[in-house]
């Protein structure tokens, strides 16, 4: 049987450097600035969110709800955790989510690639149709 360790658990690997700074920086900042970045955070999540229903409850099709899956749910979800790692940001769910921010980078860039390659498909779908009826 192991033994007990208190060391704290940081799951997700180790935690980014960037976290004693940004807690530092946080501290820092006026109250006004603090309540004003926490409202940005209700408003985003809240606003993703309603976005997410509204889409979904009034366009029937399935690309309206991968949209609303694979984008505005995120955001809102994002938005969320933002702002209780604004409350706690010494917290284990702050050093957990700093360890994953590099995979997070990762796939945000993957998916805006993703994105993009649709438009420009789409853009390109549109180009060659009005080019076969001329």
């Amino acid at each position: 049987m192991p033994e007990f360790s208190a060391d704290p658990i940081h799951p997700g690997g180790s935690p980014s450097p960037e976290v004693p700074d940004f807690v530092a920086k946080w501290r820092a900042l006026r109250p006004r600035a603090k309540v004003l970045v926490g409202l940005y955070a209700v408003l985003g999540g809240a606003g993703s969110a309603y976005a997410s229903y509204v889409l979904v409850s009034e366009v029937h099709h399935w690309g309206a709800w991968a949209f609303a899956l694979l984008v505005l749910d995120p955001i809102a979800v994002a938005a969320f955790v933002f702002l209780g790692v604004l409350i706690a940001p010494d917290s284990a769910l702050a050093t957990m989510l700093s360890s994953a921010r590099k995979r997070a980078t990762v796939v945000a860039i993957a998916v805006g690639v993703g994105f993009l390659s649709l438009i420009v498909g789409l853009l390109g779908f549109v180009a060659w149709e009005l080019w076969k009826v001329r």
